[in-house]
């Protein structure tokens, strides 16, 4: 972390029934860096997700109001830019004019 605090741990990985060995080894050493991971990030607790596997934590936070942004076209779209079907292709039109006639001199 930016404090400097720092868990290791050791993971663990397997693999069964691949078509070569070093698709096995590639799989498990994938799983074994995960697992690892994972039980490093739980030593700090719900800091770091822990908390996710807690169901009381998830009914409490599944059950919260969801709040809905509320926007404005004015904030979302910038009235200077069209929006129509037609202005925009007018506006590609001519930009791909302006690009030829580059090109031509």
């Amino acid at each position: 972390l930016k404090d400097g605090s720092f868990h290791e741990d050791i993971g663990y990985g397997v693999s069964e029934g691949m078509r070569s060995k070093a698709l096995s080894i590639e799989k498990a050493r994938k799983e074994a860096v995960t697992d690892g991971l994972k039980r490093a990030l739980k030593s700090f607790g719900n800091a770091l997700g822990n908390c996710l596997n807690d169901k009381d934590y998830i009914r409490l936070v599944a059950g919260m109001p969801k709040e809905q942004p509320k926007y404005s076209a004015s904030d979302v779209i910038s009235e200077e830019v069209g929006t129509g079907l037609s202005e925009i292709r007018s506006r590609n039109l001519r930009k791909k004019e302006a690009q030829k006639s580059k090109v031509q001199t």
